[in-house]
């Protein structure tokens, strides 16, 4: 199994080893982040089986906070995966528990937007987050300057140092596939072939007034139709998922989002959602979101509110109400904290098998049979079962 190793290593040690284990690959970071403020002089290093270097992680302690980064792994380490998770769990207690962390955020394969994103995931804060003037106050004001300076794109970022369990909650992006994906990817159909519907065009165009927090209306604007003082939004982020290199896929579709409208243009502000068909076995689900004047557009960041500068381009209606295709996916875990709409012949709800599974369980870890009540109940329970099987016997 691929650890983290105990010792900590200075950046020269760190390199050297790297070298070593990777020669055709070994570790190297730009000359002007070697010295000044971003400059690191202790770093972690974690091996695969064979005792080879994989991947690494640094930081150096200020008086005033700690600058962590410098993540990197080699090709065989990417393979892996985990490798941001693993160095992390490692590196927080080796840091001084009273200091903020400070660290910016460019990604070596370009791919910067989502990594922002994840790391707003995981509670860091930049400077375009509504509270990153409360928790840059952690910081000397000298300090704040500094990075602003260095980084006037605004790509780092402040957190506090993450307590028990709080790595359980965050999400990398070189985290290894969950088992229900590779599920779903065995299947006869995967994501690339499920997630293909895109808004016509026309009526659909550009919307790039609707700022996304993960950037995904940068490459991916969304998309916008209007229809009396109503509009129909599919937001950038789904675009990106639906379009983009995460899920994409270029056998794409437009002849059903007109058709989802149908079921969900009446319906009053909330959060819904709906299938794409009516197979049991199939959980393509539809995520929507409905707000009204006054109300946030959701994820937008900095915040959008639904105003009076929203109108009908042909008749110069005021936009009252916006329906928002917020997300598309293949659902294999609860169902969503949503409420269910009718639609695409799908009736009622559907219950994956993991997620009858867990109820299940649940329901086990629950009954008290000293209870009369839950007793009384489970064997009525177990009474109506065996009819019903009975019944089929008889058939």
């Amino acid at each position: 199994m691929p650890k983290v190793l105990p010792a900590i290593f200075s950046y020269e040690d760190m390199k050297s080893r790297f070298a070593q284990d990777n020669p055709d690959d070994p570790y190297t970071r730009r000359a002007d982040l070697e010295s000044g403020i971003y400059e690191l002089d202790s770093w972690l290093i974690r091996v695969d089986d064979d005792n080879k270097a994989i991947s690494t992680v640094g930081f150096k302690e200020h008086p005033s906070h700690t600058v962590v980064g410098g993540m990197y792994a080699s090709a065989k380490g990417r393979e892996i995966g985990g490798n941001n998770r693993a160095l992390q769990i490692a590196r927080e207690p080796q840091l001084n528990q009273s200091k903020p962390l400070v660290a910016a955020f460019g990604h070596r394969d370009g791919d910067n937007a989502r990594w922002i994103a994840k790391a707003k995931q995981n509670g860091w804060k930049f400077p375009e987050d509504n509270d990153f003037q409360q928790v840059s106050q952690m910081l000397p004001e000298q300090i704040v300057n500094a990075w602003n300076s260095a980084y006037p794109n605004g790509n780092w970022a402040i957190r506090s140092i993450r307590g028990e369990g709080d790595f359980a909650k965050c999400v990398y992006l070189d985290d290894p596939t969950p088992s229900w994906f590779d599920m779903l990817k065995s299947e006869k159909r995967g994501w690339k072939d499920i997630i293909k519907v895109l808004p016509p065009s026309p009526p659909f165009e550009s919307y790039p007034n609707y700022p996304e927090a993960d950037n995904s209306h940068v490459d991916f604007p969304p998309q916008i139709h209007t229809i009396g003082d109503m509009a129909v939004i599919v937001r950038g982020h789904y675009l990106m998922r639906v379009n983009g290199t995460l899920h994409g896929t270029k056998d794409t579709n437009t002849d059903e989002i007109l058709k989802w409208l149908e079921c969900v243009k009446d319906l009053p502000a909330g959060q819904y959602y709906m299938y794409r068909n009516a197979n049991p076995k199939d959980y393509q689900t539809i995520l929507i979101d409905i707000i009204v004047k006054g109300m946030k557009f959701p994820n937008s960041a900095p915040e959008k509110f639904l105003g009076e500068g929203l109108k009908n381009p042909e008749t110069g209606e005021t936009i009252t109400k916006v329906i928002i295709f917020t997300n598309y996916f293949n659902r294999s875990k609860d169902k969503p904290k949503r409420k269910f709409v009718p639609c695409n012949g799908a009736k009622e709800e559907k219950k994956h098998p993991a997620q009858i599974k867990r109820e299940k369980i649940k329901e086990r870890q629950e009954f008290n049979p000293f209870d009369p009540v839950q007793a009384a109940a489970k064997r009525k329970k177990l009474a109506e079962q065996n009819r019903r099987g009975n019944r089929r016997y008889r058939r």
